[in-house]
Formats: structure tokens, sequence, C-alpha cells
């Protein structure tokens, strides 16, 4: 048998063999009509957990897999019942905490829920 012929036939069945046993992920968009609050993304996590905290200019969501649950996080003058959104970005420190950094507040809910009150941590 020719070398170059061998070589191609060697090449062309390694080939065809990674890409039968190499992993296939499937991609499917998520938006308002999975229940996420928003399709302005901003800022997107995977904690320890698992989870998927996507923050969106309409608040705070958490995706396990299957659906969404959106966060409505009050503000920590909570005076005018006012609820953070626009999320700017989402980070999670060594004990798990997210922490969620909005134009104004750097905060993490106190309590894992629905509505979740906020500690001020700094402004900007």
């Amino acid at each position: 048998m020719n070398p170059s012929r061998f070589t191609t036939i060697l090449f062309s069945l390694v080939f065809t063999v990674s890409i039968i046993a190499s992993e296939r992920h499937v991609f499917r968009k998520l938006d308002t009509n999975d229940g996420m609050s928003n399709d302005n993304v901003k800022s997107i996590l995977k904690d320890k957990a698992g989870f998927l905290w996507v923050g969106t200019a309409s608040g705070l969501n958490r995706y396990d897999g299957h659906e969404f649950k959106q966060y409505n996080i009050k503000t920590p003058e909570n005076e005018t019942n006012d609820y953070l959104d626009d999320i700017w970005s989402l980070q999670e420190d060594a004990d798990g905490n997210i922490w969620v950094r909005s134009k104004t507040y750097l905060c993490s809910p106190k309590k894992v829920g629905p509505v979740a009150q906020l500690d001020r941590a700094s402004a900007f």
C-alpha cells in the first residue's frame, strides 16, 4: 500500500472516530418566553450549586436548568417600596453569597426568596 494513501486513510479514520466520540452540546436560547424578566441580559453567573444567575435590565433571575425564578429585591432604603433592577454585574464570594451590583448599590440578599431585603455594602 502506498504510504501517502495509508496516511490519508488513517487520518480519515481518526478524524471520523473523534467526531463520533466527541460530546455533543445543545444550545437553546432562553428569553422572556421561558420566564426571564427581560431579554436585555447584562450579567451571567454560574454559582457553586450549579444555578445560573442572570442579571437583566429588569432584575435578577435564577435558572435551575428547567425554569426561571425571578427575584424582586427591595432597595436598601425601601421607603418608596422600589425594587432593584438594571443589574450590572454578579459575583459569588467564598461563602457562596451572590453579590449584585447595580448603578447605585453593591449588595447581597439576606435570604433566598422571591423578595429579599438587601444590606447596603457600598454606594457608587
